[in-house]
């Protein structure tokens, strides 16, 4: 599930048992991003992205297998003719409304709204979306 919380969009899995869940999008002004989630332990995988306002498709993987959020802003075919979840950041949930200026690229905030710069060091390691 892909909830907007202030001004963050926050990624929640959840997928007991999994080792690895990664969130996949065209977060990077469509540009493919894979970033990592981090598991609570007992099943819920949670990512949160600081993202301007716009459309962006997205996906998760978790050990190997795609999923789809069916609780996102909708579904869309990919240009493979996959599904693809949709999220979409409306503009009056980003910029001095709520105390922050737009990202580009997006940053990684972990779950506690702390932000971290090592978005592009976690993508890295992650699988290539396709």
């Amino acid at each position: 599930m892909v909830s907007i919380r202030g001004s963050a969009c926050v990624f929640d899995l959840v997928y007991a048992g999994a080792q690895r869940v990664y969130v996949s999008g065209d977060f990077d002004h469509g540009s493919a991003v894979t970033v990592e989630m981090e598991s609570d332990g007992r099943g819920l995988w949670r990512t949160a992205l600081s993202l301007p306002a716009g459309t962006y498709r997205f996906r998760y993987f978790a050990d190997g297998q795609w999923l789809n959020d069916y609780a996102a802003f909708g579904l869309e075919r990919n240009a493979e003719g996959q599904w693809d979840s949709v999220l979409v950041v409306p503009e009056s949930e980003v910029g001095e409304e709520v105390g922050m200026r737009r990202l580009a690229p997006p940053r990684l905030i972990d779950p506690s709204g702390h932000r971290r710069d090592n978005f592009h060091r976690a993508a890295s390691s992650a699988p290539r979306r396709r």
